[in-house]
C-alpha cells in the first residue's frame, strides 16, 4: 500500500520537511471570525482528508487546535504535531462518553461503508443516508450481507445498515463476537470459517426478499469470492 501511495501522488508532497497526519481529535484553542459552531475549549474530532478533499477552504473557517487534526494536506494542517488548523464546518464535538483516541478513530472506519453505500455514483451506489431527510429506515425489509462484521469497518457498517432499516442484517465473523455484533444491530452471525458454498446456502435460507428485489451489495474489509453470488445486476 505504501508503494501505491507513493506512485499515485495521493499525498501531494511537493517539498520537505513535511508534516503528515489526517483524522484526529483534540481541544479548540482559537476560532477565527465567523465561526459560530465551535468555541475555545470544545473537544472535537475531524475526518480524514479522504472525506473532504476537493473542498475549498476559506481562512475565516479555520479553527486552531491543540492535538491531532486534519482538513487538508499541508504542514499547517498535518495532525502529527501539537497545533494545527482544521476546517470548522467538518469538526464535530466529541460526546462525553468517548475519549480522544476513540473519537479520532471513528471516521476512518465510518467512511468506507458510508461513501460506498450513500455517495452518488460513481463514488458510491447512491442510497439515501440515514442522516438525511427521509433516509432513516428507508430500506426497511431489505436484506443486506456484510462480510467481516467484527472488524472496525464492519462494526460501523452494521450500525449504519440498522439506521437505514435494512433487515435482515447478516454478517460473517468469528462466533465469539456474536453478542457484540447482535448488540450493534446484526440479526444473524455466520461463522467466518464456513466454506463458500455453505455460506451462500445459509444466506439464501435466511433471506426472503420481496419479489423483484435481491440482496444489497456487500461490503467487506477484504475481497471475498463468496460475496459475488449475492450480487444482482441492476440492483443498487
Amino acid at each position: 500500500m505504501d508503494v501505491n501511495i507513493q506512485k499515485s501522488g495521493f499525498f501531494e508532497i511537493k517539498g520537505y520537511p513535511v508534516i503528515l497526519g489526517e483524522e484526529g481529535a483534540g481541544v479548540v484553542l482559537k476560532v477565527s471570525d465567523g465561526v459560530r459552531n465551535l468555541a475555545r475549549g470544545d473537544n472535537v474530532f475531524v475526518p480524514s482528508i479522504c472525506l473532504t478533499r476537493g473542498v475549498r477552504y476559506a481562512c475565516a473557517e479555520h479553527v486552531h487546535l491543540r492535538r491531532l487534526f486534519q482538513a487538508t494536506f499541508g504542514n499547517k494542517y498535518g495532525s502529527f504535531q501539537e497545533h494545527c488548523l482544521v476546517l470548522a464546518e467538518i469538526a464535530a464535538k466529541i460526546p462525553p462518553n468517548l475519549s480522544y483516541e476513540e473519537a479520532a478513530s471513528i471516521l476512518i472506519a465510518f467512511a468506507p461503508f458510508a461513501v460506498a453505500t450513500y455517495a452518488q455514483r460513481p463514488q458510491g451506489i447512491g442510497l439515501t443516508p440515514p442522516f438525511e431527510e427521509g433516509g432513516r429506515d428507508k430500506y426497511a425489509g431489505r436484506p443486506i450481507v456484510i462480510f467481516g462484521g467484527a472488524a472496525s469497518v464492519g462494526q460501523q457498517a452494521i450500525q449504519l445498515a440498522k439506521l437505514s432499516g435494512f433487515s435482515p442484517i447478516i454478517t460473517t465473523a468469528s462466533l465469539h463476537n456474536e453478542d457484540l455484533l447482535l448488540s450493534l444491530g446484526a440479526t444473524h452471525i455466520l461463522d467466518r470459517k464456513l466454506p463458500n458454498a455453505a455460506l451462500i446456502k445459509r444466506v439464501r435460507e435466511l433471506v426472503v426478499a420481496p419479489r423483484g428485489t435481491s440482496l444489497t451489495r456487500c461490503l467487506s474489509k477484504t475481497p471475498s469470492k463468496a460475496a459475488t453470488p449475492f450480487w444482482r445486476p441492476g440492483v443498487p
